[in-house]
C-alpha cells in the first residue's frame, strides 16, 4: 500500500512539474506576444483610419482614392493650398510597376509641359517614362522616393507622391474625379487583365481579376507596349 502511495505521489509531482513548465512557458509567451499582438492591432487601426481618410475604395482588384482627380496616363492630382497640384501615380500604374528600382525625378523649377517626361521609373533592367499630366512648373518633389522608391507601391495615394506642380491654368479640373473616374478605373483594370492574359496567359480563375506581379514576368518589347498603352499621354 505505501508503495501505491509513493508512486501517486511521484506522479503528481510529476505531472504538478509540468503543468508549472506549461503555466510559466505560457506567461512567457504571453508576456512576449501581447505586446505585439496590441501593436499589430494600433497598427491595422491606423491604416483603417488612413485609408478611410484618403477616401480610398476598392473597384474590382484596384484601389481608388475618390476625392482626386485622375488623367488618362494612370498620374493622380490632389489641389493643395497656394495653387499647387501633388502629383502621383494610381493603383493601375502601381499593378504595371510592381518591381520599381529607381525614381528619377525632374528637377525642381523646371517647367514642363503636359505630355513630356517629368519622371524615369526603373524596374530592374527595364524602365518607362512618367508624363506630366499638365503644363506649369515644377515646386518640389518627393526626395524620400530617391532613397526609397518602393514608396510608390506601399502608399501610392499618399507618401508615395512624385512631384508639387504650379499649374498654368485650371485645366486638370476637367480630369476624372467620383464616379467618372471609378467607371473609368473599371474598365482600365479590364483592359489591364485583358492584356496581360493575352500576353502570359494569366486570367484569374475567379474571373478576370488581377493577378500581381504579372507585368515584370513580359519581355522588354511587351514591357514597352504596356507602358506605353497604359502610362503615355495621347
Amino acid at each position: 500500500m505505501n508503495e501505491l502511495y509513493e508512486f501517486l505521489r511521484i506522479t503528481l509531482l510529476f505531472v504538478g512539474g509540468l503543468v508549472v513548465r506549461a503555466l510559466v512557458v505560457v506567461l512567457a509567451l504571453s508576456i512576449y506576444f501581447i505586446p505585439v499582438l496590441l501593436a499589430w492591432g494600433v497598427y491595422k487601426g491606423y491604416k483603417a483610419l488612413h485609408r478611410r481618410q484618403l477616401g480610398i475604395e476598392k473597384v474590382g482588384d484596384l484601389e481608388l482614392a475618390k476625392s482626386l482627380r485622375y488623367a488618362p496616363a494612370h498620374s493622380w492630382l490632389s489641389e493643395l493650398k497656394g495653387g499647387l497640384l501633388r502629383m502621383g501615380l494610381d493603383d493601375v500604374a502601381h499593378r504595371i510597376l510592381s518591381g520599381i528600382t529607381r525614381v528619377e525625378l525632374t528637377r525642381p523649377g523646371t517647367h514642363v509641359e503636359k505630355g513630356e517626361t517629368v519622371a524615369t521609373i526603373q524596374c530592374g533592367e527595364k524602365s518607362c517614362q512618367i508624363a506630366a499630366p499638365v503644363s506649369g512648373i515644377v515646386v518640389e518633389v518627393n526626395r524620400a522616393l530617391e532613397d526609397d522608391p518602393k514608396w510608390i507601391l506601399r502608399e501610392p495615394y499618399a507618401k508615395g507622391w512624385l512631384f508639387l506642380v504650379k499649374p498654368e491654368s485650371d485645366e486638370f479640373k476637367k480630369l476624372r474625379t467620383g464616379l467618372e473616374a471609378r467607371a473609368w478605373f473599371q474598365s482600365e483594370g479590364h483592359r489591364l487583365t485583358g492584356f496581360l492574359d493575352r500576353e502570359l496567359n494569366l486570367a484569374a480563375a475567379d474571373g478576370g481579376e488581377l493577378i500581381a506581379p504579372p507585368a515584370a514576368l513580359l519581355p522588354r518589347e511587351k514591357w514597352d507596349e504596356l507602358t506605353k498603352s497604359f502610362l503615355s499621354v495621347n
